[in-house]
C-alpha cells in the first residue's frame, strides 16, 4: 500500500488526536510537525528510509543551534 500524506490524511490525525483528548496546544504542535514533514515529503510516497532522512536532516539541524544556545548559557553562568 502507497502512503501520501495528504490534506485529508492530516485532518483524521487532528481528529484522532482530539479523540484522545490532547490539549489544545498539544493539537496545535502536531499538526506544526506533521504539515513541515508534509512540505519535506512533498508528493513523495512516506516510506520508513523518507522519515528516516528528515529525522536526520532535523537533528543535525537542531544539533547545531543546541550547541550554540548551550554556549550562549554557559556563558551567562560564568562572566568571562
Amino acid at each position: 500500500m502507497e502512503r501520501v500524506l495528504t490534506s485529508a490524511t492530516v485532518a483524521t490525525y487532528r481528529q484522532q488526536l482530539i479523540s484522545e483528548e490532547k490539549s489544545p496546544l498539544t493539537v496545535d504542535k502536531y499538526l506544526r510537525d506533521i504539515r513541515a514533514f508534509g512540505r519535506y515529503a512533498g508528493n513523495r510516497i512516506v516510506t520508513k528510509a523518507l522519515v528516516l532522512t528528515y529525522k536526520s536532516e532535523l537533528q543535525a539541524r537542531y544539533a547545531a543551534r543546541w550547541g550554540h544556545w548551550r554556549k550562549l548559557k554557559w556563558r551567562r553562568c560564568i562572566p568571562l
